[in-house]
């Protein structure tokens, strides 16, 4: 079965399911493998990588370090 065939089954079942101990339990598993996805590329990452990427976050907040999108697609 497809990828997207999955996907489309998959919330079917979630739409038909009452059980809401059984929905916990689906979420939590899909919710933490998530999160051991994102840490295993986090840990992929050296010091240097991890401390640009913090940086560039907190740049994010200040609306004058960003590029409007029109500009930068423009110079693309």
């Amino acid at each position: 079965m497809a990828n997207t065939a999955l996907k489309t089954n998959l919330h079917r079942l979630v739409d038909q399911t009452e059980n809401e101990e059984l929905l916990r339990m689906a979420y939590n598993l899909l919710h933490l493998q998530k999160e051991a996805d994102t840490s295993a590329f986090w840990e992929s990452l050296t010091e240097s990588q991890k401390a640009e990427l913090h940086v560039s976050y907190q740049q994010g907040d200040d609306d004058e370090k960003l590029i409007a999108w029109n500009k930068l697609m423009s110079h693309y």
